[in-house]
C-alpha cells in the first residue's frame, strides 16, 4: 500500500480545486484551457485502445468515459481559449521548462526498455503535459491588452449596472 488513504488523496482533489477558485479570472482560463488540452490529448493517445476506432468495441465503461473526457476537454479547451477574462501569463518560465523537457523526453522517447505499457503511457503523459503547457500559452497570447484601468472599470460598471425600476 503507497500510504495515502482515499480521504487523503480526495482532499487533495479538494483542496486544488479551491484553490482554483481564488485564482484571478485569467489565470483559471489558462488553467482551463491547459486542462482542456490534457484530456484530449489523452484522447488522442487512447483513441485506437477505447475510442471509436478500437479494433474490438471496449467496454461500455471505458467507451462512454472515453467520449466524456473528449467532451469535457474540448469544452475546457473552448473556454479556456476563448474565454472572456483576460491578464499576463501566469507561471511563463516554469511553462516554458515544462514544454521543454516534456518535449526532449518526447523527442528521445525516453521509456523504459521491455516494458510496452509503461512506454505507452510515458508517451501519453509527455504529449499530455506538452499540450497542456501549448494550450496555456496560446491562451496567454490571445489575451490581447484591454486598454487603461479607468476603461476597464467602466466597462465593467456597465456591464454590472442594475435597473432599479
Amino acid at each position: 500500500m503507497s500510504g495515502y488513504s482515499r480521504g487523503g488523496l480526495m482532499s487533495a482533489f479538494a483542496d486544488e480545486a479551491a484553490a482554483q477558485s481564488r485564482r484571478p479570472p485569467h489565470a483559471q482560463r489558462q488553467s482551463r484551457a491547459g486542462y482542456g488540452a490534457f484530456f484530449l490529448s489523452w484522447c488522442w493517445v487512447t483513441l485506437d485502445v477505447c475510442g471509436p476506432v478500437a479494433p474490438m468495441p471496449p467496454p461500455p465503461v471505458l467507451f462512454y468515459g472515453w467520449w466524456g473526457c473528449a467532451a469535457l476537454g474540448a469544452y475546457w479547451l473552448l473556454v479556456g481559449l476563448f474565454g472572456r477574462a483576460r491578464g499576463p501569463l501566469t507561471g511563463g518560465p516554469g511553462l516554458l521548462a515544462e514544454a521543454g523537457g516534456a518535449s526532449c523526453l518526447l523527442w528521445n522517447r525516453m521509456y523504459p526498455a521491455g516494458m510496452p505499457q509503461a512506454g505507452f503511457l510515458l508517451h501519453g503523459v509527455y504529449l499530455s503535459v506538452l499540450c497542456s503547457v501549448l494550450a496555456q500559452l496560446v491562451a496567454a497570447w490571445f489575451a490581447e491588452p484591454r486598454g487603461d484601468a479607468l476603461a476597464l472599470v467602466d466597462e465593467n460598471i456597465a456591464e454590472n449596472e442594475f435597473d432599479w425600476e
